[in-house]
């Protein structure tokens, strides 16, 4: 599948606004963005799972902001949501999340048929981003930085600047003297941690700030590596695959077994001899057990007797 948005409807200014970091391998880049913002499994042929319709639109809203598109919301149900790019009337990005009894898994349709931080329409507002997500965006930037938290003397024009030069959109004054607002009443809420702020008019999902990759932190490096690996293993536990292959009868077997304390370091184990890079740490994000790759790992280690004492 080809990731990378074309730019035959580019014109030379426009491409040529657009950073270095999307002109150079721009396949590679969007696709690691896309498995950054847990839309892809890194081996890509996993399906992806989620628990909430909210989490999902938080997902898809990161790599719209991360690469430089803008999504909505295109259909709903009780049982499904489907998101569409509407940078480009006709662009067939998809991202739809279907509700069954195991969860929400994810279906994505991720080409595009134009260039990044592009709009069809030049007036349109940017309306991926809350208000609260663009704060903290500012709130983490070198002008907040600089002239933090007394922002008198900053003006809205380097407020929607230092936006675009992380998002490529520009954003109204109106819009921008908000945030600054915002920023100078109460600074400490918009610092990016990952609790949901309390807002009135928007969900936890929606407030939620958005870290780009590099700056996001890795789940491996959480106090107990073994909440990391429990974490992976219930991905792996909810797979389609794996509920397939093994019968729910038999994955309730293996929780069972996993619980145990007995068993904690053959389950590390399997999880390292089933990620996609045995050599770095697991992470749910970049690095999480190939659901194919466990069964194979789990079911020679019942071969091997690990399991005999149980």
């Amino acid at each position: 599948m080809e990731f990378f948005p074309t730019k035959t409807d580019l014109g030379k200014e426009e491409a040529a606004t657009e950073p270095p970091s999307r002109q150079e391998n721009g396949a590679e880049n969007y696709r690691n963005l896309v498995i950054n913002a847990g839309l892809l499994t890194p081996d890509g042929n996993s399906s992806v799972r989620v628990d909430t319709f909210d989490e999902l639109k938080l997902k898809v809203k990161r790599l719209a902001l991360w690469s430089g598109f803008e999504v909505k919301l295109d259909g709903r149900s009780d049982k499904r949501r489907r998101w569409k790019c509407t940078s480009s009337q006709m662009c067939p990005f998809r991202v739809t999340g279907n509700m069954n009894r195991h969860g929400i898994f994810v279906k994505t349709h991720l080409q595009h048929n134009h260039g990044y931080h592009v709009r069809e329409e030049t007036n349109k507002r940017f309306t991926t981003a809350t208000s609260h997500e663009l704060a903290c965006i500012v709130r983490r930037s070198d002008l907040y930085e600089t002239h933090g938290p007394d922002l008198v003397d900053v003006t809205g024009q380097q407020i929607s600047d230092c936006i675009y030069d992380l998002t490529g959109f520009h954003i109204n004054q109106m819009r921008a003297s908000r945030i600054k607002r915002m920023l100078m009443d109460d600074p400490d809420r918009f610092l990016g941690s990952n609790e949901s702020p309390e807002t009135v008019n928007s969900t936890p999902a929606e407030s939620a700030a958005v870290n780009p990759p590099a700056e996001a932190k890795d789940d491996s490096s959480s106090g107990n590596p073994h909440d990391v690996v429990w974490e992976c293993f219930v991905f792996v536990a909810n797979d389609p695959h794996v509920l397939g292959t093994m019968g729910m009868a038999n994955v309730k077997k293996m929780v069972a077994k996993f619980k145990s304390d007995a068993h904690k370091a053959t389950l590390r184990a399997i999880c390292r001899m089933s990620c996609p890079d045995p050599s770095a740490p697991l992470s749910v994000l970049s690095n999480r057990p190939i659901a194919t790759k466990f069964l194979e790992c789990y079911q020679r280690q019942v071969d091997l007797g690990f399991f005999n004492d149980d």
